[in-house]
């Protein structure tokens, strides 16, 4: 009871002509019942593609916060490493100098330098006494006529960052460390 007319015929009808129509009218049938399953698939594949669309649109609206998070965070300490009261120098694998506090600006602007400028051709002695120092420990440099510890660490042992930072502070003068001239 739930078919349809396919198609209506008058008496006297041919044999061989009512068998193809009743084949054509269970062809029919098979296309329509293959439609409505293919027209079913479909729309679980939509309900499922919008479920995933959602997670999606949801994960990239987490991923965007972190990232907004993130770079807050950086700007943050950015901001705190150039206020710091002691020198931080930071330069990559080429050793070409990508960072330079307001410390180590003051203390070193008498040679002028800018950030891009390779750090041995900017400080050769320092650039020496620093890459024969080992990694964490402390070395005492006169700079300006004042004594100064610096010490570098290796730069992505807990994050992606490669090259080194390099950290000069101040020191008293009754510290025996030996000592460099800059």
């Amino acid at each position: 009871n739930e078919g349809a007319v396919f198609r209506f015929l008058t008496k006297p009808w041919d044999d061989e002509k009512l068998r193809d129509h009743i084949k054509e009218a269970f062809n029919y049938k098979e296309l329509s019942d293959d439609n409505r399953q293919l027209a079913f698939k479909v729309q679980t594949s939509n309900l499922e593609l919008a479920v995933a669309n959602r997670q999606l649109a949801e994960g990239l609206v987490l991923k965007q916060n972190q990232h907004m998070r993130d770079a807050l965070s950086l700007s943050i300490v950015r901001e705190a490493l150039q206020y710091a009261p002691v020198a931080v120098i930071g330069v990559d694998d080429q050793n070409v100098i990508a960072f330079a506090n307001d410390a180590a600006v003051d203390l070193f602007s008498h040679l002028g330098f800018t950030l891009g400028e390779e750090l041995g051709l900017v400080f050769p002695e320092f650039n020496m006494a620093v890459s024969k120092a080992d990694e964490a420990v402390d070395i005492a440099f006169e700079i300006n006529k004042k004594p100064y510890q610096v010490r570098w660490r290796l730069m992505g042992g807990t994050s992606e960052s490669s090259g080194k930072v390099i950290i000069i502070s101040g020191i008293e003068s009754d510290i025996k460390i030996p000592q460099c001239v800059v």
